[in-house]
């Protein structure tokens, strides 16, 4: 006599996780097991979400756009779009530690690190709202190699970790330091 079920047969044989994981496989296409396409798949990450508070998205270099949760990567050439009720805070491969406040359109131009201050770079541009970061390696072993740029403003060196930038509403820079220095060119 032929098993009318052949489900059951496979959960009385305990063999049913194997059902399932083939019924998953038989039924999903190919692309559904695809990390994510483009240039970041390849690329490692400049940095990683350690807290999301409202609507947080990333735009890379080639335009595509993907919502940003806790752990997600963050590379090299993206820009960190916060909402009005956003904000996020993202601890980079260096250990810098960035907090952008809402509001804000902030740019990874370039973040490489290998432990090398002659290759290590940080270029980071601020077109709108404002961040505070506490630097990481690279700002500690080659303050050169460290910049932020202030969209139509300026651009900053440090002479020290922890500083804050905000662009106000009205068009206004605002910059204020805690521990170190800052140089506005």
């Amino acid at each position: 006599m032929q098993n009318r079920y052949p489900v059951l047969k496979a959960f009385r044989n305990r063999s049913w996780a194997a059902y399932l994981l083939s019924c998953v496989f038989a039924f999903s296409t190919p692309l559904s097991y695809a990390q994510q396409a483009g240039a970041d798949a390849a690329a490692e990450p400049a940095g990683h979400i350690v807290t999301v508070t409202g609507e947080v998205r990333a735009v890379n270099a080639s335009g595509a756009d993907r919502p940003l949760t806790r752990r997600a990567p963050v590379f090299e050439g993206d820009t960190v779009i916060t909402a009005a009720a956003g904000s996020a805070q993202i601890r980079m491969i260096d250990g810098a530690l960035i907090a952008l406040k809402e509001s804000t359109e902030f740019a990874f131009v370039a973040y490489q690190y290998e432990q090398n201050p002659g290759s290590d770079v940080s270029t980071l541009e601020l077109f709108q709202g404002g961040f505070r970061t506490i630097s990481g390696g690279i700002g500690q072993q080659n303050r050169a190699a460290y910049e932020t740029r202030v969209t139509n403003f300026a651009t900053i060196g440090i002479r020290g970790t922890d500083y804050e930038v905000v662009i106000t509403p009205q068009g206004t820079l605002l910059t204020g330091v805690y521990d170190g220095g800052t140089t506005v060119a």
